[in-house]
């Protein structure tokens, strides 16, 4: 009886803090000769890109501004 009681409260628990989480989406078109690893790092580069860009709203920021000065600091590093 402990053991299902247990179980249950972990499940709840878990489903309250699934509720904090922001999901990211990540869209990529691929052309021939693409590989599999490129692929995946494009989607997971995307997603990220969408959870930042999701929590800079929440912030009241412009999501618009802040991705140009990223890519202009990239560049300008590199």
């Amino acid at each position: 009886m402990r053991w299902i009681l247990c179980c249950l409260l972990g499940i709840l628990n878990s489903q309250a803090f699934a509720n904090n989480f922001v999901k990211g989406e990540g869209h990529f078109y691929q052309h021939n000769g693409d590989s599999y690893q490129f692929i995946k790092e494009q989607l997971i580069y995307e997603s990220v890109k969408s959870i930042v860009s999701k929590e800079i709203e929440q912030l009241g920021l412009n999501k618009e501004k802040f991705w140009e000065k990223y890519e202009s600091k990239l560049l300008r590093d590199n």
